[in-house]
């Protein structure tokens, strides 16, 4: 008789063992963080696995159970395994989206509260999610299938801005979030309203509310300066808030400052409007020197609260100056340019020290094409420029009379 075949290699885990050498494996890499020596662990053991589907979902669920509760830190190194291991290909989107759904069908029996668990869950799928391994769609379909409350809301919002908050902490830059949100179906106004969030609240609130302002930063300093040129008073709270929001820590604080100059003009120019009558009563007081004057009144009781962010002579506010008059420019194109509005606002911004000469300059020389037909602005930018000449030229004869 044919002697019995020799092993052909070591002899196959059984799923217990597989467990064993995965938390060995993973325990060893939360106290070393070696990569490297994570995925050759990895790949020697996928050929004595069961399968490798059963590797898959044997490493994702260890690296959720050992690092769960083991601290911010353990639950980002974690969160970096496991978008590595999905890269490696070790970790299928699949076996990811199933342990997930496990782990919040498990929250119902959890001893922590909801709070907790969503925040510890959410870090440690947030490098899976900016690595695309895990979409924020799935993410927030199987938040919302499992459906768990606390007292105050549905864990599927509390989930997604857990997540998108861990996601920018570690990716450290909040344009790949934003983007990767814009290009989801995810709406965090129907998941707030879902979740019982006051319906009528504006989305800029809406997203400060729910801690994630830093996806809107544009939209929230625009709702903060709508408030403040409607408040007309520069100690009222929303002026504060303004401030608070162009601190370092504040949402807004990454703004360029041309924007903020933008938003600050648009606003205060959609309220002229507004209180004007509308843009028809505009165009029909730049007939005449008196009826202008008269409307522009109301437009530059808001001097204070533009100097206070734009006058001066500083890099960031001459950007401002520069944002600013890019809006003032987009008012006249929309009205077709109305005899001498646009110098005349010039006019009535310089002699109140919201906008400078160098500023000016600056936008003369901005390349921005966000509103057409510059050269009709320059034209009025000239004439400007003429009536400053002439009035600089009269200050001196009028000084050396006096003489």
């Amino acid at each position: 008789a044919a002697p019995p075949a020799a092993p052909s290699g070591p002899a196959p885990f059984s799923s217990e063992q597989l467990e064993r050498r995965a938390k060995a494996m993973v325990e060893e890499y939360l106290d070393t963080h070696d990569m490297a020596e994570l995925e050759a662990s990895a790949k020697e053991i996928v050929p004595r696995a069961p399968s490798k589907e059963e590797v898959a979902s044997t490493l994702t669920a260890t690296l959720f159970s050992a690092s769960f509760e083991k601290g911010d830190k353990k639950r980002r190194d974690a969160s970096a395994a496991l978008a590595a291991l999905c890269s490696f290909g070790l970790i299928s989107s699949k076996a990811l989206e199933q342990e997930v759904d496990r782990q919040l069908g498990a929250a119902e029996d959890a001893v922590m509260d909801v709070p907790s668990y969503s925040l510890y869950l959410a870090q440690i799928v947030a490098s899976p999610l900016l690595s695309r391994h895990l979409t924020l769609d799935a993410f927030a379909a199987a938040c919302e299938r499992h459906g768990l409350h606390d007292s105050t809301s549905v864990p599927s919002l509390k989930l997604v801005t857990h997540a998108l908050t861990a996601m920018l902490q570690a990716a450290g830059d909040a344009s790949d979030v934003r983007a990767m949100l814009s290009s989801s179906g995810i709406s965090l106004g129907a998941l707030a309203r879902a979740g019982s969030v006051e319906a009528a609240m504006a989305p800029a609130e809406l997203l400060v509310k729910l801690g994630v302002g830093w996806l809107d930063p544009e939209g929230i300093f625009a709702h903060a300066a709508r408030e403040a040129v409607r408040s007309a008073d520069p100690r009222a709270a929303s002026v504060t808030t303004l401030d608070a929001l162009l601190e370092a820590k504040g949402s807004c604080a990454v703004l360029p400052w041309a924007a903020v100059g933008r938003i600050l003009m648009d606003e205060a120019l959609r309220w002229w409007v507004e209180g004007a009558g509308g843009h028809e009563a505009i165009v029909a007081s730049c007939g005449s020197g008196a009826a202008f004057k008269e409307a522009a009144k109301r437009l530059l009781s808001q001097k204070g609260l533009l100097a206070k962010y734009l006058g001066g002579d500083s890099g960031k506010q001459l950007e401002g100056q520069v944002g600013a008059l890019r809006s003032v420019h987009a008012l006249c194109d929309s009205l077709g340019y109305p005899p001498e509005l646009l110098k005349n606002l010039f006019m009535a911004f310089y002699q109140v020290d919201v906008v400078s000469e160098e500023g000016l300059n600056a936008w003369r020389e901005d390349d921005d094409e966000s509103v057409a037909n510059k050269t009709k602005a320059l034209f009025q930018l000239n004439q400007f420029f003429t009536w400053l000449q002439t009035a600089a030229e009269e200050d001196d004869d009028d000084d050396e009379q006096e003489d």
